[in-house]
């Protein structure tokens, strides 16, 4: 999970973040902080504090043209463009960040693909692609995509 991924699932859970005296605050509702929630605040507190600060200069994470997210696969950073970042806040789950790539070409574990769909259940989000070679859709799940070169193609 992106730290902007972070934040946004926080915000599901009605957690609010703040930043005070160059220190993360966490207000939470007791139930709402799970410990796989708090453990990947830990790992993405610097992170999510760029995130915050953003804000704060007037400019929602969610609108920062090229915020920078880790994909889990890889360990190249992944620029998202400024249309995703502001599906994935519009809509307020993890994969909307790849509504604007559909019909586009992404970048998958396997090559690059024409984004077919994204579909998504309780516990799993997928997307179907046309990878590079193939004429089927091919189901991938949604946090193994990235844009092609951080680019809207």
């Amino acid at each position: 999970m992106t730290a902007l991924e972070l934040v946004a699932e926080l915000e599901l859970h009605d957690v609010t973040l703040s930043i005070k005296d160059d220190r993360l605050r966490v207000d939470a509702p007791r139930s709402s902080l799970t410990p796989a929630l708090r453990t990947a605040l830990t790992q993405q507190k610097v992170q999510v504090m760029e995130i915050l600060r953003s804000r704060t200069e007037g400019h929602p994470a969610s609108t920062v043209q090229n915020v920078k997210a880790t994909p889990k696969h890889g360990s190249k950073e992944t620029l998202w463009p400024e249309a995703c970042l502001e599906s994935m806040s519009r809509f307020g789950q993890s994969h909307a960040v790849l509504f604007p790539l559909i019909g586009k070409t992404v970048q998958t574990p396997r090559g690059r693909g024409r984004l077919f769909h994204v579909m998504s259940s309780k516990d799993e989000a997928f997307a179907g692609v046309i990878l590079e070679g193939e004429d089927r859709v091919t189901l991938i799940p949604t946090a193994d995509l990235k844009p092609r070169d951080g680019k809207l193609r």
